[in-house]
């Protein structure tokens, strides 16, 4: 009797980051600091008051 030939080994590909949105860290850090900004804006003119 001859032995069966062996399957071939499946193609694996290399492992993949899932995406999560954060290509833009420039974008998201400008919104930050608009943010920042005009939270110490109104946080001051309530000072005032």
């Amino acid at each position: 009797p001859v032995p069966a030939p062996a399957p071939a080994p499946a193609q694996v590909s290399a492992p993949e980051l899932a995406a999560t949105g954060a290509g833009q860290p420039g974008a998201a850090a400008a919104l930050a600091s608009a943010l920042i900004l005009g939270g110490a804006i109104l946080y001051r003119r309530s000072r005032n008051a």
